[in-house]
């Protein structure tokens, strides 16, 4: 009968035993491993979340490459590739005339490499360079003024004031009725390879 029970007892131990090291060795891991499988399937799904995003986003700027393009096309018209000294001296022109007033003299400067202040490294990667223009004019006070402000905020190019000096052309120098203006201004331009020369 002891015998019996002892027998009883080993097989039970030996039961649990099995049980014990067949949860280490088979059950646990199969476990880890689905875990494992589960932190990679909301890994790829987190993914592919961003990814979504990404498509809908690149999707709607697509929608609006014809804006970009223009935008584009603008930057470009207001920095080009050569000075143009020329074609923007007859812009120059053209403003003066449609605000009434006389250009009288103009003369430009060579070309001149922009560099970041302090650094003297160029400030754009392709390298921008401007050329100093100064012009005088004659007109009324009121349209020298209207013709300064189509030069700075409503041309094409991109245009800086450097200085401005205005002065009456009666005996008082009163700038009320004629007066005259001397303006210098630099133009920029950001070409392929490095140009000299005039601006003409």
């Amino acid at each position: 009968m002891r015998a019996e029970r002892l027998w009883f007892v080993l097989g039970g131990l030996v039961a649990v035993l099995i049980a014990f090291v067949g949860y280490f060795l088979l059950i646990s891991p199969q476990n880890d491993e689905t875990d494992s499988l589960r932190t990679q399937q909301s890994t790829v799904d987190s993914g592919n979340d961003k990814l979504q995003q990404n498509v809908r986003t690149l999707t709607q700027q697509n929608l609006n490459i014809n804006q970009y393009l223009r935008e584009l096309q603008k930057l470009r018209s207001a920095l080009p590739s050569s000075s143009s000294g020329s074609d923007f001296l007859r812009e120059v022109q053209q403003v003066a005339n449609d605000n009434g007033v006389s250009l009288v003299t103009t003369t430009s400067s060579d070309p001149q490499p922009v560099t970041a202040a302090g650094t003297g490294t160029s400030a754009a990667p392709g390298g921008l360079y401007s050329s100093d223009i100064t012009l005088t004019a004659n007109g009324s006070a009121e349209n020298l003024q209207a013709f300064v402000n189509v030069l700075q905020n409503k041309g094409d190019r991109a245009v800086l004031i450097v200085s401005s000096n205005i002065k009456g052309t009666s005996s008082d120098k009163s700038i009320v009725g004629s007066a005259n203006l001397t303006l210098t201004l630099k133009i920029f331009f950001a070409p392929t390879a490095a140009t000299t020369g005039k601006a003409s």
